[in-house]
């Protein structure tokens, strides 16, 4: 089957694609091709020309943007795979790689998560109009669509055959972040302290010296008067892959706090995301990639 891995770092990347407008990701692939049969005795596989194929695949996958280029809003009709930016080979289209989290979701079983049928006949409607009968709700309200229907969803069998893969062969595409960027809220200061841990997605070692980048959003309540405070901060990870930083704002528990860190080193980066847990949001919002053709 086909695989859209995208683990979490402090958040997953489905939520970065949805709540960061712009990310140019940097990111580590790896596909596998799977023989689609059972071997007979004696048989033999030749491991080196799976490697080879699997890395030719690779190869145009991340340097082509597929056609239509912006198949990410619309796969209804895609007769080229491919997720690069139109222009841009080795950079991914967040909207191409949302669409693969959009068909994992869709496919895959979520036995710990949330099924919300929409009852409201306006919102209802208008999900069935893309074929979406049921949304799948995340422990942080990240709703994604919980469909096989969806013609503008990707087709694994029609993107392997535009691979030139036959029928004896199976892919696996799994996509991993470079940096795992955690943003953590440090108790007991007078005030808003966080501490931001870089650490390598694959190994767990700190990453020090990576530039970070951070913007954040503070909403404070006091006297029912509601002081919002936005700022950016650059700074740099020390030897154990740790930067700490404070918002000159009185550490409050009815603070809301929405934080987004950039790690870059030598031309990697990933992002971390930190904002307040809400057990009921009062808007909960989902973003699909639709566009008229």
């Amino acid at each position: 089957m086909l695989n859209s891995k995208l683990t979490r770092g402090q958040s997953s990347a489905v939520e970065l694609a949805i709540i960061i407008p712009v990310i140019l990701i940097a990111i580590i692939i790896f596909i596998q091709l799977t023989p689609n049969y059972q071997y007979t005795a004696g048989s033999e596989v030749n491991t080196f020309q799976l490697n080879a194929m699997a890395q030719s695949i690779l190869q145009y996958i991340i340097t082509n943007p597929g056609n239509p280029p912006n198949w990410g809003l619309n796969a209804s009709n895609l007769n080229a795979f491919g997720l690069a930016e139109p222009g841009q080979p080795y950079h991914l289209d967040p909207f191409k790689v949302m669409a693969l989290a959009y068909w994992e979701s869709a496919n895959s079983q979520h036995q710990s998560t949330a099924i919300c049928y929409p009852n409201s006949p306006g919102f209802q409607q208008f999900l069935n109009q893309y074929g979406i009968t049921a949304l799948y709700n995340s422990l942080n309200w990240v709703l994604t669509p919980a469909t096989t229907n969806a013609t503008w969803l990707p087709n694994y069998t029609e993107i392997k055959q535009l691979l030139g893969l036959g029928p004896n062969y199976n892919f696996v595409l799994k996509i991993y972040p470079v940096f795992r960027v955690q943003i953590i809220p440090i108790n007991g200061t007078q005030y808003a302290t966080f501490l931001i841990n870089v650490t390598r997605f694959d190994t767990g070692q700190p990453v020090p010296n990576a530039t970070l980048y951070i913007t954040y959003i503070v909403a404070s309540s006091t006297n029912n008067q509601v002081q919002v405070i936005t700022g950016n901060i650059t700074g740099y990870t020390n030897a154990t892959g740790q930067y700490q930083f404070t918002i000159n704002i009185p550490a409050s528990p009815n603070n809301a706090y929405y934080i987004d860190t950039y790690a870059s080193l030598g031309g990697l980066g990933d992002h971390g995301l930190y904002f307040s847990y809400t057990t009921t949001p009062l808007l909960a919002t989902i973003i699909l990639p639709i566009a008229q053709q």
